[in-house]
């Protein structure tokens, strides 16, 4: 198990480092060409999502390295538990301490893995999948460099979150949809004052994507579609979280 959890995370780490790498690549290259503007920031949801995957991956190994560390120094006090027997009131205290800073920093890494976890399940997985189904980038020549990194970075990305998710550590349930609500109540109004300030349109905000649900929202409820934009989204999010849910209670059966 504890081998299972390092080749896990391991993966994960050399996928996020694949995916930033191809981010950072493609900045270079628009920045060479000279097509680098405030219009190619990564401020769209997979941009973000590069970013999200290569922190929570960092999160995940370490966890995985703290995990086999401890099943190790247990089975050797185990091991020598047997043969010597050592008191000692100074050592007891500082051993006091140290398990204490052990379990804050275990707290945070748990938290930090649960939250990072659950944004990756509930907004870049499926919102890789939908950017997938319609791209926004097909504006640039099929065999482009644009083009082709647009799909490899997205499949790269929802491949990866989806792999943590099939995980059986991988916990899914509805009452979770607070912590991608949180993640949005954070992001979207800086995303939003930015797209209004530098006239950008990043997790379409101001525009839906021509081909997309969103450019039919946008037409259908011209006046209140962020409105709309907002109960599609939590309606979408809440479904996921159901469906998955379901799906994995039927799978422990």
């Amino acid at each position: 198990m504890r081998a299972d959890a390092r080749v896990r995370s391991r993966t994960q780490l050399v996928l996020s480092c694949l995916i930033i790498f191809n981010e950072i690549f493609q900045d270079c290259y628009l920045k060479i060409t000279g097509n680098l503007t405030v219009y190619q920031l990564p401020l769209h949801l997979c941009g973000l999502a590069v970013f999200i995957t290569f922190a929570h991956s960092i999160i995940l190994d370490i966890r995985a390295r703290s995990e086999i560390g401890k099943s190790a120094s247990a089975y050797s006090n185990a091991c020598t538990g047997n043969r010597t027997e050592i008191v000692c009131e100074n050592a007891s205290d500082a051993g006091a301490d140290s398990a204490e800073r052990d379990g804050r920093k275990g707290r945070i890494l748990r938290g930090a893995d649960h939250f990072l976890g659950q944004v990756r399940f509930s907004l870049c997985l499926p919102g890789a999948l939908l950017a997938i189904l319609f791209p926004d980038w097909t504006c640039y020549p099929p065999l482009s460099f644009m083009c082709i990194f647009g799909f490899v970075n997205h499949i790269l990305i929802s491949g990866s979150a989806l792999w943590l998710v099939l995980q059986r550590d991988f916990g899914i349930r509805p009452a979770y949809i607070a912590d991608p609500a949180v993640f949005l109540f954070i992001t979207v109004p800086i995303i939003y004052r930015f797209d209004r300030a530098e006239n950008t349109n990043y997790f379409f905000l101001i525009n839906g994507p021509e081909g997309s649900p969103l450019y039919w929202l946008q037409h259908t409820w011209p006046d209140n579609y962020l409105t709309a934009y907002a109960v599609l989204a939590a309606a979408v999010i809440t479904l996921w979280y159901i469906v998955w849910s379901a799906a994995k209670k039927i799978r422990r059966m």
